[in-house]
């Protein structure tokens, strides 16, 4: 990884707010979004690929989402 794409990280996560997660909060993070299942691809040493699971659309929680955004 180079310098500059190590000072870009620090850049966000210093003015945007980021956090770094480890895959137990990504975990939380991500059900708790209703995303059925997930798998995290470790590729470049800090940095992963996340493949996302579409959400259960028939639960409670997604049924009450999609309502308030048609209202």
């Amino acid at each position: 990884m180079t310098k500059l794409k190590l000072l870009q990280d620090k850049g966000v996560m210093t003015f945007l707010y980021g956090k770094l997660r480890d895959e137990k909060e990504w975990k939380k993070l991500l059900l708790d979004a209703d995303f059925k299942d997930y798998r995290i691809f470790p590729s470049f040493g800090f940095r992963s690929l996340i493949k996302l699971y579409k959400p259960d659309m028939s639960s409670n929680k997604m049924k009450s989402y999609i309502k308030g955004v048609k209202d």
